[in-house]
């Protein structure tokens, strides 16, 4: 499982995907994130999550 701050309330937040979508400038890594209040958001990856095995 990788772990990182959610976006919207700064809570610990699970990524559950990640993908890449092209753009003008080359492939973009996004991820998605669902957090323990239940917010979901997809981000772009530029910053390195937190990786927590289980």
């Amino acid at each position: 499982m990788t772990f990182t701050t959610c976006p919207g309330c700064g809570a610990i937040a699970e990524v559950v995907d990640r993908f890449t979508l092209p753009s003008t400038a080359g492939p973009v890594e996004h991820i998605r994130t669902h957090c323990v209040h239940r917010h979901w958001y997809t981000t772009l990856a530029r910053q390195p999550a937190t990786d927590h095995a289980d």
